[in-house]
């Protein structure tokens, strides 16, 4: 008998084939769902804001260009109530806003604006019918504006 050596007859380590990248772990499609609806919803959320609020900066820029002709002038303050009685139609359609005059128009505006002085909302209102307006021009101008953006959704 012949003593051969035992450890002759191994073979070399075989490594198992490299871990591929693809298919990911579920714990990584998770993540990836998670960061998609993370960018996703606030972009959705901001994009129908904008639509939302598409009503205020059309009346903002016809308010602007209401400012480059503004005279203090009745046929003026008709135009801004005007104006405003197209971004109420616009911002709250239920309630029929292009009947309203007098006192109803001036509650209107009120209830949807309180942080305005109700004065100053029945001085914009009845300018319109007045030969001379009571109410300053760019009064009125800042006036109209704020209650526009104190509509904002």
């Amino acid at each position: 008998m012949t003593a051969t050596d035992p450890l002759q007859h191994l073979k070399d380590i075989h490594l198992p084939p490299p871990v591929s990248w693809w298919p990911p772990a579920p714990g990584w499609w998770l993540l990836a769902v998670v960061v998609i609806l993370a960018i996703l919803l606030p972009a959705l959320w901001l994009w129908r804001k904008h639509r939302r609020n598409r009503w205020l900066r059309l009346a903002q820029k016809e308010l602007q260009r209401l400012e480059t002709r503004a005279a203090p002038t009745p046929e003026f303050f008709s135009e801004l109530n005007a104006l405003l009685k197209r971004a109420a139609r616009l911002r709250y359609p239920a309630d029929a806003t292009d009947t309203l005059s007098g006192e109803a128009w001036i509650g209107f505006l009120q209830t949807r604006a309180p942080r305005l002085s109700e004065s100053a909302l029945r001085q914009l209102a009845e300018s319109c019918w007045h030969p001379e307006p009571h109410l300053p021009l760019q009064d009125g101008l800042r006036l109209a504006g704020d209650w526009l953006r104190a509509q904002k959704c």
